[in-house]
């Protein structure tokens, strides 16, 4: 894999494997919902998120949130 094997690992893996037409065994439970950010979104966030003055963040401590999405392994592989 090109990435570092983390718990949302397996939907790349599993991605890949299809394009490749390799099998692929899931090693999360198929039915657990699990948090994803697109890495170009995560990235443009971050960006952002440097240039942001602190007054401007308003999640508590200062802190701030970019959203995702999630899904299961279950509902991945039914696509």
């Amino acid at each position: 894999s090109a990435w570092g094997h983390g718990t949302t690992e397996y939907a790349l893996e599993a991605l890949l494997a299809a394009a490749k037409g390799e099998p692929f065994v899931c090693k999360i439970d198929p039915e657990v919902r699990l948090p994803m950010i697109y890495v170009d979104d995560l990235m443009r966030g971050l960006l952002a998120l440097q240039d942001t003055e602190e007054r401007y963040l308003r999640e508590p401590e200062r802190g701030y949130a970019m959203p995702g999405f999630s899904f299961t392994a279950s509902e991945l592989f039914a696509e």
